[in-house]
């Protein structure tokens, strides 16, 4: 599920949330509610602009299998 890998790759990382969303033009609650799985829905360009800030391409980041 998107959200759990996301929060996985932010992990990897060691990165905040906070973080994170300076880095995707997201803010801290925003990305906790992704993590969380609370928002669910994206634009193209939202999931363009987490998987460059997490550093992976958008196919990775959509991958079923968190790895």
């Amino acid at each position: 599920m998107l959200h759990l890998k996301i929060k996985e790759l932010r992990e990897k990382l060691r990165i905040s949330q906070q973080e994170l969303g300076e880095k995707a033009g997201f803010n801290q609650q925003e990305i906790s509610n992704i993590e969380r799985g609370i928002r669910k829905r994206f634009t193209t360009d939202e999931l363009q602009s987490l998987a460059a800030a997490l550093g992976v391409s958008v196919g990775r980041l959509l991958e079923s299998k968190a790895g």
